[in-house]
């Protein structure tokens, strides 16, 4: 084997394409407009960087396996082009910070992709928690322990979701911080100036210091981490959803085209996409810890090591935005059970617990209560349970259970309501705070083409 076919990244490098398009028209815009290079050589660099992205987009464009990464093929191409004089095109930079800022565009618009998907998923789980009014067993050690809502189970993933995209979004920020003008790691002697390119490239600001510019990866490792987290949790509903569609717990029903069935089993209804979503979230953990043992033994500057720090991302971008979507799909085609049917699902042993917060009510210290009825369902005989409650002990059951919790976040009617409500408004906010990130962006390409527009008349 050749050392350029060992070296070459092109199969995962023409991602970054279109950004790579964009960072070097941002930075010849830039090296023209301080008078680093002739106007007239800016013109045709960036004519013919619009005439790579055409060709590309029509899938047109000739790579040459010859030329490492993409980035060296789109200077081929422009230089073949448009003549030596448009060699300029790499003055004051390296492919040291054109690589990590083309990474954190593509970081970007990954992250923003899985926020959105996110909160359609949330807003789908929002709707499938209005229609879900059952009492349902609710468990710790999968057992069965008090009653609970269905819509309040919903509610809880729901919420760990929202704060998946909190996590996102606050690590949107150090990722959308601009390294370019860093060079190779100790900056230019050339008058650039890096606050206009990053803005031109939509960044919120500088990675300032040049060498943590070319150097820092972490952006990518704490995007890779909150997705793992949230892989987590993915995978914890999926657990869930295959579990209730159990004949032993039988508590869902799920469409049909949700399901797959068995070569050889005529009922089965398997719920692969619950399944691969649990196992993929082992490949989301590896593509985390790609990217920690990447980092964790080279120096601090560029090393050939990082040419390796984007497939994780990628991957785990990938497979997050594809769960997330078909989730969020399969979400409407799940409904519990009617109350008839989920009743007959109840242990008589699930109002334990009410049972000795009435003897409680009664004046019993809780732990005397607790052993009560923890004697008298060990016995089968409730007799000294109604000698102290009276009638109230058989007037329990599973409904007014659940009616009798009104704190804050309980499983009660009333607060699964007023939850519903709050997350609604909470998701159209966080709704619109993707959409303010997209319209930034969009807004930089805008003023890029703009310039463009004033440079070329």
């Amino acid at each position: 084997m050749s050392i350029k076919k060992f070296t070459q990244s092109l199969d995962i490098d023409m991602r970054l394409f279109e950004a790579d398009i964009w960072n070097t028209t941002a930075h010849n815009l830039m090296l023209a407009k301080r008078g680093i290079i002739e106007k007239s050589t800016a013109k045709d660099i960036i004519k013919n960087l619009n005439d790579a992205l055409s060709a590309f987009n029509n899938k047109k464009f000739k790579f040459s396996r010859e030329l490492e990464d993409v980035h060296m093929n789109i200077e081929d191409y422009v230089i073949s082009k448009g003549g030596e004089k448009c060699g300029a095109m790499h003055t004051a930079r390296s492919r040291n910070d054109q690589v990590v800022t083309d990474t954190r565009i593509l970081a970007r618009e990954i992250t923003l992709e899985i926020m959105k998907n996110l909160l359609n998923l949330s807003d789908s789980l929002i709707d499938f928690a209005e229609r879900s009014t059952v009492i349902i067993p609710g468990y710790t050690h999968l057992q069965q322990a008090m009653p609970t809502l269905a819509s309040h189970w919903i509610l809880a993933y729901t919420d760990a979701f929202l704060r998946d995209f909190e996590r996102l979004n606050d690590s949107y920020k150090r990722t959308n911080l601009c390294p370019l003008g860093s060079a190779a790691f100790a900056g230019t002697s050339f008058n650039i100036n890096r606050h206009w390119t990053a803005k031109l490239l939509g960044f919120d600001g500088l990675i300032e210091n040049s060498l943590d510019g070319v150097a820092g990866r972490d952006f990518i490792a704490e995007i890779l981490a909150d997705l793992a987290i949230l892989s987590a949790t993915l995978s914890r509903l999926s657990e869930e959803l295959i579990l209730f569609n159990s004949y032993e717990f039988g508590l869902i029903e799920i469409s049909s085209e949700w399901t797959t069935g068995s070569s050889i089993m005529p009922q089965k209804k398997n719920l692969d996409i619950a399944e691969l979503t649990r196992g993929k979230t082992g490949r989301i953990y590896g593509d985390l810890v790609n990217i920690l043992v990447l980092l964790k033994g080279i120096p601090y500057s560029y090393n050939r090591d990082m040419q390796e720090d984007k497939f994780p991302l990628f991957d785990a971008g990938d497979e997050l935005n594809s769960i997330l979507k078909i989730l969020a799909e399969m979400s409407k085609g799940i409904k519990f059970k009617d109350q008839e049917q989920i009743n007959k699902k109840f242990s008589h042993e699930i109002i334990a617990t009410d049972m000795a917060s009435q003897l409680v009510i009664k004046g019993i210290p809780f732990r005397k209560s607790y052993n009560i009825v923890k004697n008298a369902i060990n016995k089968g005989d409730f007799s000294e349970i109604n000698k102290i409650a009276g009638n109230e002990i058989s007037k329990i059951n599973v409904e007014n259970c659940v009616q009798s919790r009104k704190i804050t976040g309980s499983a009660g009617y009333v607060e699964v309501e007023r939850m519903i409500a709050d997350r609604k408004k909470k998701i159209e906010k966080f709704y619109e705070i993707v959409e303010e990130k997209r319209k930034r962006t969009e807004g930089a390409k805008i003023m890029t083409k703009k310039e463009i527009r004033n440079l070329c008349g």
